[in-house]
């Protein structure tokens, strides 16, 4: 299995190197691939502050990339989680991920008022 890195998968997503965008599909196509959590993290918040991309586009991509074949999320359930409350919030992803956490029985410690409001609204 191949672990992707945020430059891999912008490309993916990107497409704006057609040579390396090719390279990913065809890795993709022959290849178990996982996406950790940490590497998802580092694609929105590029997406989002570098390329000024719209959250739910951002979702949307982030959404067709883990539904190819052979992409395995690291922690997708607390992935798909964090996804949906980034879409819905003006959270950041960490943030999202930590709300995950939280879905899944964890509990969160934060000073952070936003983050702590958002916690109390799902639990």
């Amino acid at each position: 299995m191949v672990i992707l890195d945020a430059n891999a998968i912008l490309r993916y997503i990107l497409h704006d190197n057609e040579v390396q965008a090719g390279e990913v599909i065809g890795l993709l196509e022959r290849t178990r691939c996982l996406a950790a959590t940490e590497v998802i993290a580092e694609v929105i918040y590029v997406l989002g502050k570098i390329y000024k991309t719209p959250r739910t586009k951002i979702v949307d991509a982030i959404q067709v990339f883990l539904s190819e074949k052979n992409v395995s999320p690291m922690q997708s359930t607390i992935v798909a989680q964090a996804l949906a409350a980034y879409a819905s919030t003006k959270l950041d992803f960490v943030d999202c991920i930590l709300s995950g956490y939280q879905m899944q029985g964890y509990s969160v410690f934060t000073f952070d008022k936003k983050l702590q409001n958002y916690l109390k609204r799902i639990s």
